[in-house]
């Protein structure tokens, strides 16, 4: 990891980033470009983590080896870093210090976790009461599911959005880009944790910002699905026709995406198939 150089619109706020899966650090990431001096606090005694599974080795080049090539480098690119086991009371008294002066933590930590480990929001404000606090789990710090553990295929399939994003035939297809991990999770909470900036810079109070990614695909359903359902009662799933991806005479594929009529009949006309319009009968 390249040591940060502050600059941009948060120059001078500093940030812990103790997340370990994919939500955090690219929340974190995106503070980083913007100026924020982010220290990326590895578990010390674990070889590797969440990220370092996402391109087994197996999958990598010798020439990738050589270069020494990990996920750290897309994800925690722009932030300092080092190793604490939180697990004892000799690196607990560094990360509190390190709470002492910085303006932001970010955790991934189930709630049951972070008490136990001592560094949970409740622990930590009594260090430094202007701390904002960002904990991004799977689905929130209370209700039934709190400590529960998952993935970003977990929760976009309980939020219901894996079940409208499939072929017609009702084959479910994962996203190609984890929606709960990078929208429902890291830039929510990088615009939970710059409101609760703001909301310092007008109180002196620092806050708990709790990031469900379960709330947040959800609400991602609801902005696009939402609006047929509210009317009809049914749900499109994504990916059928008109707005499509279509496999041409020559072997590739063309992707249409209009779904208003008037876009639909250009392209008819345009590609010589009139027959085509009657746009309920696609």
């Amino acid at each position: 990891m390249s040591e940060a150089i502050p600059q941009g619109a948060l120059e001078g706020i500093k940030i812990l980033d103790l997340s370990r899966t994919l939500p955090g650090p690219f929340c974190t990431l995106m503070l980083a470009d913007l100026g924020a001096e982010v220290i990326k606090i590895q578990e010390a005694r674990r070889r590797r983590n969440s990220l370092e599974t996402l391109i087994p080795k197996s999958e990598l080049t010798t020439e990738d080896l050589k270069q020494g090539y990990t996920p750290h480098r897309a994800i925690d690119r722009n932030k300092k870093g080092m190793a604490l086991d939180l697990k004892t009371d000799e690196a607990r008294a560094v990360f509190y210090k390190l709470v002492e002066k910085s303006d932001v933590v970010v955790v991934e930590f189930r709630p049951k976790v972070s008490n136990r480990l001592g560094i949970d929001y409740e622990t930590l404000k009594k260090i430094n009461p202007g701390l904002i606090y960002c904990a991004i789990t799977a689905f929130g710090q209370d209700g039934p599911y709190a400590d529960y553990p998952a993935h970003d295929a977990n929760v976009i399939a309980a939020a219901g959005i894996l079940g409208i994003t499939g072929t017609p035939d009702g084959q479910y297809v994962l996203p190609g880009v984890p929606l709960a991990d990078l929208a429902g999770g890291g830039m929510n909470a990088a615009v939970g944790i710059l409101t609760a900036l703001l909301a310092r810079q007008r109180t002196g109070k620092g806050q708990f910002v709790d990031i469900s990614m379960m709330d947040g695909a959800v609400a991602m359903l609801l902005a696009r699905h939402g609006m047929l359902y509210g009317v009809t009662g049914q749900s499109a799933k994504a990916g059928q026709r008109p707005s499509h991806v279509y496999r041409t005479k020559d072997g590739k594929y063309l992707c249409f995406a209009g779904g208003e009529p008037w876009f639909w009949e250009r392209l008819c006309k345009a590609l010589d198939l009139e027959k085509l319009i009657p746009f309920d009968q696609v």
